[in-house]
């Protein structure tokens, strides 16, 4: 899969990419007293510092020494995730206790990475992890956020049922980036993304199996997981909520997965898959 170069094309997007949900990028003044607000509201958690550095957001909690960069003003929900422990939180999301779970030695691949809060979870535990992310302000983000993780390997681009060129439709919320349609607060804009099908993605990179995929796709996860029948993938946690046009698309993952063989489970819209034994 082909690496762009980041700085440039979020240079490109940049008036999309600069914006906050709901409203404009935020400067240092309105930051300040954004964050005080939001650590007011919610005086249990953290505090947490937001400052602009560059091309990215920097959300600190001092308490925690967690440090995480966004690719535009972190939103309240954003916020809250590093306030309360973000890569915790997306490892609880993401893995069925007793069912799919990361384990040592494992290969994981975090499809649809966002900022990097469950690829850094899984590090820690896995022994290796790539990291795909389609939208380039994100990827640069998702970079120095992994930075110093020898095990994490950042990657551009999207997954498909085929190796193609896409477009990537963007969203107020860099989260809500998606291939099929963005379904709160589109923006109309979009950037060129190369697309790969998962198998020859691993196969690129050495890999005969995967241990665990985790996959959020906006939407687009019938398309990804058509693009994985080559590679074989022990366990899966796939978010399957109402991201396509605003429809789920769990029964779809289950047929999927379930006429591959594997036993699933669904808990809050995410697909837990394992291969049967």
């Amino acid at each position: 899969m082909a690496t762009a170069n980041a700085i440039d094309t979020i240079r490109r997007d940049g008036v999309t990419e600069a914006l906050s949900k709901g409203g404009v990028r935020f400067p240092t003044s309105v930051a300040i007293p954004y964050e005080m607000v939001l650590h007011r509201l919610s005086p249990a958690h953290d505090f947490v510092r937001i400052t602009p550095a560059g091309e990215t957001w920097v959300a600190a909690n001092g308490s925690t020494g967690d440090v995480y960069h966004f690719p535009r003003c972190p939103h309240a929900g954003q916020y809250r995730q590093v306030s309360q422990g973000y890569a915790d939180n997306m490892i609880s999301k993401y893995t069925l206790e007793g069912v799919v779970e990361i384990e040592p030695d494992d290969t994981v691949v975090d499809a649809g990475a966002f900022v990097g809060a469950f690829t850094r979870g899984a590090a820690s535990t896995a022994a290796r992890v790539l990291a795909i992310e389609p939208s380039p302000a994100t990827l640069h983000a998702l970079k120095l956020n992994t930075s110093r993780l020898s095990n994490v390997t950042a990657i551009h681009g999207a997954l498909w049922s085929e190796s193609k060129p896409l477009q990537l439709r963007l969203g107020a919320d860099a989260s809500d980036h998606s291939l099929i349609d963005v379904d709160d607060e589109a923006t109309g804009r979009r950037v060129p993304v190369p697309a790969d099908r998962l198998d020859a993605l691993a196969s690129e990179r050495g890999l005969d199996e995967i241990d665990f995929l985790k996959l959020d796709a906006e939407g687009a996860e019938p398309e990804v997981l058509a693009g994985t029948s080559g590679i074989g993938i022990r366990k899966l946690a796939v978010d399957s909520r109402p991201e396509r046009r605003g429809t789920s698309t769990v029964e779809d993952v289950r047929t999927i997965l379930e006429d591959r063989g594997y036993a699933t489970a669904t808990d809050d819209g995410i697909v837990f898959a394992r291969q049967r034994s």
